[in-house]
């Protein structure tokens, strides 16, 4: 696919990319304080200039991680406030949200119909499988908004869970995840069943991010996936990951539990 962003319509707006022709808008709106308030990036636009160079930003040729829709009213063609994606990592299938709304249309449900077809989209075009937002605690607005939102999906094997830490069980589920300690993200994905036939293409995607490592330290549990023989010479080949198990139990003459020794990983 492509990374053109389309056009988007509701009942009542349009969500459509800025243009210079937004100039005035774009400076009045982000020059409100109330707007800038719980706003994570910048200070208060001042000038026009500021206000241009905002536009420019987001009006790069095809091919960009990021975009800003403009949202208008579908009865007066009026913008009143933007919203878009950022951070889209196409690779890894996530990005982050960000928007923001004049006053005057505060509490109306625009930004709720707005977000709902924005995450329509990335789902179902960009083939997004998690969408993050950063918001302030005290935003308590905005906390409800992504709460009447919130992009609750039934969990299914070999797909990343879009939903961390709060979902429906209904069954057994296979999940396994993993925790980044260099930047806290963390990474789910249901399998099939728990067994190593699963379990070592889900730890090759899982390594995959981090493949311009020089050395990458690996620490997994004691399963009897992670620690059977098919494991161990799946893991074997490279050099540049380093891995541990959990105490107790260990790979078959490679792995001691403490402390870690070296073992390879395949290049991914």
């Amino acid at each position: 696919m492509n990374n053109e962003f389309q056009s988007l319509e509701t009942e009542r707006l349009i969500l459509r990319p800025l243009t210079n022709l937004d100039l005035e808008f774009v400076f009045r709106h982000f020059s409100d304080p109330d707007v800038n308030r719980f706003l994570l990036d910048e200070e208060p636009v001042t000038t026009r200039e500021q206000a241009q160079a905002i536009i420019d930003f987001y009006s790069t040729p095809e091919g960009k991680l990021y975009n800003r829709w403009a949202i208008v009213r579908n009865t007066d063609r009026r913008a009143i406030g933007t919203c878009g994606f950022h951070q889209w990592q196409s690779v890894h299938h996530r990005a982050e949200i960000g928007y923001d709304l004049e006053k005057a249309s505060w509490k109306q449900g625009i930004m709720t119909e707005a977000l709902r077809v924005m995450l329509q989209y990335g789902f179902e075009y960009m083939e997004l499988n998690r969408v993050e937002a950063l918001v302030y605690p005290e935003n308590e607005a905005s906390v409800r908004l992504l709460e009447r939102v919130y992009p609750k999906q039934p969990m299914r094997p070999g797909q990343i869970e879009r939903v961390e830490f709060d979902y429906d069980r209904h069954g057994t589920i296979n999940l396994l995840a993993g925790l980044t300690l260099c930047t806290g993200h963390m990474y789910a994905e249901c399998l099939d069943k728990n067994d190593g036939k699963h379990f070592r293409p889900a730890i090759q995607r899982f390594l995959h991010p981090y493949s311009w490592a020089h050395r990458t330290h690996l620490i997994i549990d004691n399963g009897s996936s992670h620690t059977s023989e098919e494991t161990t010479e799946f893991l074997r080949p490279a050099s540049r990951v380093s891995t541990c198990c959990s105490l107790r139990q260990r790979l078959p003459g490679l792995i001691k539990p403490n402390p870690c020794s070296r073992l390879s990983a395949p290049a991914i």
